[in-house]
């Protein structure tokens, strides 16, 4: 599978490749996080998603597909 644009350019780093997945994602991500049980109450739902977008960013050299 071919990597889209935005993917290919965020992969090189480009900052408004990454602000554009944020848009695309984040609501999503924070809406995901909140009914996510951690078993840690001081573990929040923002924690969760900035550790996510911590690994999305450690990995996506070897995601490949679109936004």
């Amino acid at each position: 599978m071919r990597d889209d644009d935005v993917i290919a350019l965020a992969k090189e780093g480009d900052a408004e490749a990454w602000r554009q997945l944020y848009r695309l994602h984040a609501s999503r991500l924070s809406v995901l996080m909140r009914v996510v049980a951690t078993g840690d109450s001081a573990i929040t739902h923002e924690d969760l998603a900035a550790h996510a977008w911590l690994t999305a960013a450690e990995r996506i050299s070897s995601f490949h597909g679109d936004s």
